[in-house]
């Protein structure tokens, strides 16, 4: 297998220590999937469980952990909510967030959707060679190294794909908008509200 990270040299060349994953110039609405979707995904950590961040513009002040089965895939909303049931293995919307695998929503996302991978005692490492099929994991242990795993947007509102709001998204567009405009309103965080 290749290694995506160079030996581990820290990389100081613009933007390769960072692959990006999903681009909007106009706001849009996405999912981070912390599985397959339609048997593909954007990268795989490890195969098994596994957590990975959220983060705004890199701060980790607007930080937020979030649970994979070893997968993460960005998907467009409109996507995600097609036949949703049949394109991710095990889906019950009754159990959204209660089965080791989390999905969140980033409401008026624009930029870039970026993946960054951060090596104890090294930082952010080069990123440029990642695949859907490598491990990240199974590189960082080769060097005995902690890890984790970043998901970086420009800008969006982010909340917990929970069963409630998969289903105002489903069935009540009305009561999403006000859900929406309740949290920017209060600056009530279901997440990060940006």
């Amino acid at each position: 297998m290749k290694t995506a990270f160079n030996d581990f040299n820290k990389i100081n060349e613009s933007n390769t220590n960072e692959k990006v994953l999903f681009s909007s110039n106009t706001p849009t609405d996405i999912i981070i999937c912390g599985t397959m979707f339609d048997d593909t995904s954007d990268f795989m950590i490890t195969d098994d469980y596994y957590d990975f961040n959220v983060t705004i513009n890199g701060s980790k002040e607007m930080e937020y952990g979030t649970e994979s089965d070893g997968f993460v895939t960005i998907v467009g909303l409109d996507e995600f909510m097609k036949n949703t049931s049949s394109k991710i293995e095990g889906f019950d919307k009754d159990k959204l967030g209660g089965i080791g695998v989390e999905s969140i929503l980033v409401h008026n996302f624009i930029g870039d959707a970026k993946l960054r991978v951060n090596v104890d005692g090294i930082g952010y490492i080069d990123t440029i060679n990642i695949s859907s099929s490598d491990l990240i994991m199974y590189d960082t242990q080769a060097n005995n190294k902690d890890f984790s795993v970043d998901v970086d947007i420009n800008h969006g509102e982010i909340f917990d794909l929970d069963t409630k709001l998969y289903d105002m998204i489903e069935n009540n567009p009305e009561e999403l908008k006000e859900f929406f405009d309740t949290a920017r309103k209060n600056k009530s965080r279901n997440k990060f509200n940006i």
